[in-house]
């Protein structure tokens, strides 16, 4: 039945999330319980209607400030003798996140591979978001939320 109301649920998540950063993680259940589906086919719908906006590429002169910025150190373990690092999106773009300063960090390969589709809060938050409070909280809380619906 997921599948067959997938519009319409879609529609319905879309006039929930309008205006707000995020949904808890008990609205995504009880949706999931109203829609027949998993709590993760509701995460993946948020992500998809919230996945608009920043620019489409993340340009050679972002990546060498996000370089910069984060020192040359993956974000995640702290890593500065790793040979492969990446760009890597906070929020990944699945679930709304921007090709941004504010939403990219540096990655160990390892790392990049280990946290997927997840969303993990870089050790220098603050220094990434810098003033945008708004920006960490949103972070925390899907980190939060990716936490709890893993159980």
């Amino acid at each position: 039945m997921a599948w067959e109301n997938i519009e319409e649920r879609r529609t319905h998540i879309k006039q929930l999330i309008d205006g707000k950063e995020s949904l808890s993680i008990d609205v995504m259940k009880k949706l999931s319980l109203l829609w027949n589906c998993s709590p993760s086919a509701i995460y993946q719908d948020i992500g998809l209607l919230k996945s608009t906006s920043g620019p489409l590429s993340i340009t050679p002169k972002m990546k060498e400030r996000i370089y910069l910025r984060d020192g040359r150190a993956c974000q995640y373990c702290g890593s500065k003798d790793r040979k492969k690092y990446v760009v890597e999106h906070i929020i990944p773009r699945f679930l709304g996140g921007e090709n941004l300063p504010k939403n990219l960090c540096v990655s160990c390969y390892r790392c990049n591979k280990l946290k997927g589709r997840s969303v993990w809060p870089p050790k220098d938050l603050d220094k990434v978001v810098r003033e945008d409070i708004k920006r960490k909280e949103e972070i925390l809380s899907l980190y939060k939320n990716s936490l709890t619906a893993r159980n």
